[in-house]
């Protein structure tokens, strides 16, 4: 998902900002591979975005910008997303919820 995210102008700037001020986290890709099979095992997902689901879960990182329906219901699923429960910001409205993140705003064009 980073590689196809990194193509991106503001996302790679969004990033850069974020690494540099120690608020981005990597996270290994065996690890996301590891629990993609988990998830598809499961069969619980109703998105094709399993990588996204086993971001999450890997990451611990329970906040998520779409408009996709069936994603937006995986991750409101405790069987795939708890402990905590996910966050779904649905519109360019939710921006200024990210004012926590500053070096975001600004550089968010669309959710």
């Amino acid at each position: 998902m980073f590689t196809e995210l990194s193509e991106l102008k503001n996302f790679r700037h969004a990033i850069k900002s974020l690494n540099q001020a120690g608020r981005a986290i990597k996270v290994d890709n065996e690890k996301i591979n590891k629990e993609e099979k988990n998830v598809v095992k499961m069969k619980l997902c109703r998105s094709n975005d399993i990588h996204v689901i086993a971001l999450a879960r890997v990451s611990n990182v329970r906040l998520l910008c779409t408009n996709d329906d069936n994603l937006i219901a995986d991750f409101k699923n405790t069987k795939l997303i708890s402990s905590p429960k996910g966050k779904i910001y649905k519109s360019q409205e939710h921006k200024s919820l990210l004012k926590h993140t500053k070096n975001c705003i600004g550089k968010i064009t669309k959710c």
